[in-house]
């Protein structure tokens, strides 16, 4: 199905990724997005979106991402592109996060965004990005740039903040055995 590699670059990961992620569109995403949309005439704009909850193998494919063609324009077609999609480990989680999301929304009537940009120093864009952000948030945006991007920050802030936004390098080693699965976001500290 997929084709893992090492450290060196495997020529075949690209074409196999490209196969499977066609193939996942034509199975998987586009009957989801078609029987999500069955009963709407247009695109819906009152459909908040859909989680999955994919399981197994499956987990690791980007259904969102995976693709298809119409037969008519031979255009690529997304789940993502008509269906605001998220992800959940399990239906418990879900519905967990769908009660404190609600709790959070009630007991804080203005959504506040938190955000960090550039705290490694070399994303020059970064405070563009957050800033942009921000706009969408007039008088409910918190954030921090450079030095001051960092954990105590974050901590010091989450609680009262219903979005955050990270404009930083993140890694994942999610394929190498000498690290095991670990992912790190990196901040100034």
């Amino acid at each position: 199905f997929i084709s893992l590699f090492d450290e060196q670059y495997d020529s075949t990961f690209l074409p196999t990724l490209d196969k499977a992620l066609k193939w996942a569109g034509k199975t998987i995403a586009k009957p989801i997005r078609e029987l999500v949309l069955e009963s709407y005439t247009e695109r819906p704009t009152s459909l908040l979106g859909i989680t999955l909850i994919p399981c197994g193998i499956t987990s690791l494919v980007p259904l969102d991402a995976a693709t298809w063609t119409t037969s008519a324009s031979q255009s690529y077609c997304r789940l993502s592109d008509d269906v605001p999609v998220r992800y959940a480990p399990s239906a418990v989680i879900a519905a967990a996060s769908v009660r404190k999301a609600k709790s959070f929304t009630d007991n804080h009537p203005t959504s506040r965004l938190l955000a960090v940009g550039n705290p490694s120093g070399d994303l020059p864009s970064a405070r563009d990005e957050v800033e942009e952000i921000c706009l969408h948030f007039p008088d409910a945006s918190t954030c921090a740039f450079d030095d001051d991007a960092t954990l105590a920050f974050i901590k010091s802030h989450i609680s009262d903040s219903a979005f955050l936004h990270l404009a930083s390098h993140a890694e994942a080693h999610i394929l190498s055995e000498s690290s095991g699965s670990q992912a790190a976001i990196h901040l100034a500290d």
